[in-house]
């Protein structure tokens, strides 16, 4: 599960996830790409595990 400020594998970057916002029938994380704030299907996020 995705949660508020967990970093999160998007395409080619790490980013961190700002807010979870329930549009549906989708859910989307709003993450801070290069200055804009942007949604994204959590489908397509990958979550980064502390180890």
């Amino acid at each position: 599960m995705i949660d508020i400020g967990d970093k999160v594998l998007y395409r080619d970057g790490v980013y961190r996830v700002i807010k979870i916002v329930d549009l549906a029938p989708y859910v989307v994380a709003k993450l801070q790409i290069r200055g804009l704030v942007r949604r994204v299907p959590l489908e397509q996020l990958t979550k980064l595990e502390v180890v």
